[in-house]
């Protein structure tokens, strides 16, 4: 019942999004969005992830290690061939970051959930993919992002300096500070961790309003070259190697279940919020979200069809 509440927000939000686009209060409430999620919700839920969640489901660890290491594959792969193709076809740099975002940072949490419960599975194998996921993403989008508005090479000082405006950054810092004492924390204040990790879950499904603005600033979605890049990789790239490091590792069962269901999954509505922090691109963003969303959910629903 809760997965079916948590759709039909969704559904309302990006609808909302779409039926206000364009007016004067928009921008204003858009960047409030922004703020709060990049501000509050991605630290704790970065912080929660790392140093509570992480201790408590080590018995997960191959989930784990097969999300972060097709992450930090995607990384390196998607930088060089986003670099390949859009030197070809004359990407700007807004564009370029923009459909990495895209590409490497999938839905890992919101959509895998309400599927894996709907299919009668472990949520507890989501989260710990999800743990992967917002570890690398702490580290890894300020150095996506925020090289377009920095002239000239990297060197160690602006490597900080991006970290530092970074505020998933200190969620991580304060989470490997917390990992140590993980089942204290828990166990002294528990209730009080879960409310808080529980609020600013709940924060980012804000993130689908600013899908359906961003749709609607710019409908139709605009399919361009860099659109169908981020579909190829989200519905070809990303199984593929997702199925060949599940074999490696040997997933059966749910852990082999949850690797493709998270390989199939769209770009996270997140990326909405470090593409419009970070300057770039957006409308890359919106438009593969709404392309690869449908046929995401359509190909998942083919392989739960077919009892794979």
């Amino acid at each position: 019942m809760e997965a079916v509440v948590r759709a039909v927000v969704a559904i309302v939000l990006v609808v909302a999004g779409l039926a206000s686009s364009g007016r004067v209060f928009v921008q204003l409430l858009s960047k409030a969005i922004t703020f709060l999620l990049l501000y509050f919700s991605l630290p704790i839920l970065t912080w929660y992830t790392v140093g509570i969640a992480l201790p408590r489901f080590s018995r997960l660890a191959d989930i784990v290690v097969v999300g972060f290491t097709y992450t930090v594959l995607a990384l390196a792969i998607v930088a060089f061939l986003a670099q390949v193709v859009g030197r070809r076809l004359g990407w700007s740099c807004r564009v370029e970051a923009a459909a990495m975002l895209a590409s490497v940072f999938q839905n890992a949490l919101f959509l895998p959930l309400p599927i894996v419960l709907l299919l009668g599975g472990v949520v507890e194998l989501v989260v710990a993919y999800g743990i992967s996921f917002n570890v690398v993403t702490g580290v890894a989008v300020p150095f996506i992002a925020g090289r377009c508005g920095v002239a000239g090479k990297s060197n160690v000082s602006m490597v900080f300096r991006r970290l530092l405006a970074f505020p998933p950054f200190y969620g991580l810092l304060a989470g490997l500070a917390t990992m140590p004492l993980s089942w204290q924390v828990w166990g002294v204040c528990g209730h009080v961790v879960a409310l808080l990790k529980s609020v600013a879950s709940e924060m980012t499904m804000l993130s689908f309003y600013l899908v359906g603005t961003s749709i609607g600033l710019a409908w139709p979605p605009k399919i361009d070259s860099a659109v169908c890049f981020v579909a190829a990789w989200r519905l070809l790239v990303s199984p593929l190697i997702h199925a060949c490091l599940a074999m490696l590792f040997g997933l059966s069962g749910w852990l082999l279940k949850c690797a493709l269901i998270e390989s199939f999954m769209p770009p996270a509505t997140m990326n909405l919020v470090f593409s419009e922090y970070y300057r770039l691109e957006t409308g890359v963003v919106a438009s593969s979200i709404a392309l690869v969303t449908p046929l995401s959910l359509a190909l998942v629903g083919l392989l739960a069809v077919l009892g794979w």
